[in-house]
């Protein structure tokens, strides 16, 4: 699994990149790893780009530990988080995640979409 992470001055802060086999394990030790990064900053929007992602191997149960890991970033206040997920499976996934995260403070906002247009189109509508 590859797992990138870009920071920029658009209207999304923070792009995060993942692709190939998906392991919920892994993909937690690297959201620990980005949550070192100091240039990480309460109200900003996160894009994760997960169009190049194969989910085949994730469980119910790994979304469910996904989700709860999530309490990690609540103290960064962020402000929207767009999931992109162009592939159906994916795209479920993406959907059932959000549903287990309701709980969790992810970000003020919460949107799965199904292209990089889309995620930008929500993101400029929210303003």
């Amino acid at each position: 699994m590859e797992y990138t992470y870009d920071f920029g001055d658009g209207p999304f802060d923070l792009i995060v990149t993942v692709s190939g086999a998906a392991s919920a394990q892994e993909m937690m030790l690297l959201r620990g790893e980005l949550l070192g990064d100091p240039r990480l900053r309460p109200g900003m929007n996160v894009l994760y780009d997960l169009t190049g992602i194969d989910a085949r191997g994730l469980t119910t149960d790994d979304l469910r530990e996904l989700a709860d890991d999530g309490r990690r970033f609540e103290p960064l206040g962020r402000h929207a988080v767009a999931l992109v997920a162009p592939k159906p499976l994916a795209f479920g996934l993406g959907r059932m995640f959000e549903a287990f995260a309701a709980n969790v403070h992810l970000a003020d906002h919460v949107h799965v979409a199904e292209s990089v247009d889309d995620a930008y189109a929500w993101l400029a509508g929210l303003r």
